[in-house]
């Protein structure tokens, strides 16, 4: 079975929508937005400039 299936099967499951849920408060509180906020700041910068 194809990874993808399988990460799609899980995330359907009642352990996979807890996960879900947890990963989307962390994201939505103020220590997540941050470190989310420092995450994009550093791929940016490693972004090389098109020419």
């Amino acid at each position: 079975m194809p990874l993808m299936n399988k990460l799609m099967l899980f995330a359907r499951s009642p352990q996979g929508r807890k996960l879900t849920q947890k990963a989307m408060r962390y994201a939505q509180s103020p220590e997540g937005r941050r470190k989310i906020a420092d995450a994009r700041q550093r791929m940016a910068s490693r972004r090389k400039p098109l020419r």
